[in-house]
C-alpha cells in the first residue's frame, strides 16, 4: 500500500476502525485504505485521500468510534473529521482554544452533479409519495361507502 505518490512520506499515525485503515503524516492529509485490500478510491485506486485541511504535517491522531477522527499538526491545528464521510467539521488552534476556525468548502463539478442527481431523486420520491397518498384516499372512499350503507 502506498500512502501517496510522494517519494518520502513519513507516516506519523495509523488508525484502524472496522473495515478501514487510515494513515496520516508528513503529507498533511488522511489517507484511507480498505482493510480487505480492495480498491476504494476513484478510478479503482487502493487508497482514498481525504481533503487537505492541515497547513503543516500531521503529528498525532485519535479516534472516537463511531463518530470522530481527531488529527493535530505540530503548529497546533486540531481538526475533527466525521468518520462516516471523511469530512472535516471543526477546526481549532490549541494556542487559542476558545476560537474556532471556519472551515471553507469549495464545490467542484463532480459534487455539483451529485447534488443535482440527489435533488431529482428527492423530487421523484415526493411525486411517488403524493401518488401513493392519492391512491390510499381513493381506495378508502369505497370502503367508507360500504360501512355507511
Amino acid at each position: 500500500m502506498n500512502i501517496d505518490n510522494e517519494k518520502w512520506t513519513e507516516v506519523q499515525s495509523v488508525i484502524w476502525v472496522k473495515g478501514r485503515i487510515m494513515a496520516m503524516g508528513w503529507n498533511r492529509r488522511v489517507t484511507e485504505f480498505a482493510d480487505s485490500g480492495e480498491a476504494i478510491g476513484p478510478g479503482g485506486a487502493y487508497s482514498k485521500n481525504w481533503d487537505l485541511r492541515h497547513t503543516e504535517d500531521i503529528s498525532a491522531s485519535a479516534v472516537k468510534v463511531p463518530e470522530t477522527l481527531a488529527t493535530t499538526s505540530y503548529v497546533g491545528e486540531l481538526i475533527l473529521w466525521r468518520l462516516e464521510t471523511g469530512q472535516p467539521y471543526k477546526k481549532f488552534n490549541v494556542s487559542n482554544p476558545t476560537a474556532r476556525i471556519k472551515i471553507q468548502y469549495t464545490l467542484n463539478k463532480q459534487k455539483d452533479d451529485f447534488t443535482k442527481r440527489k435533488s431529482s431523486v428527492l423530487t421523484r420520491k415526493s411525486k411517488l409519495a403524493s401518488i401513493s397518498e392519492d391512491r390510499r384516499i381513493s381506495h378508502a372512499a369505497p370502503e367508507q361507502a360500504m360501512l355507511q350503507g
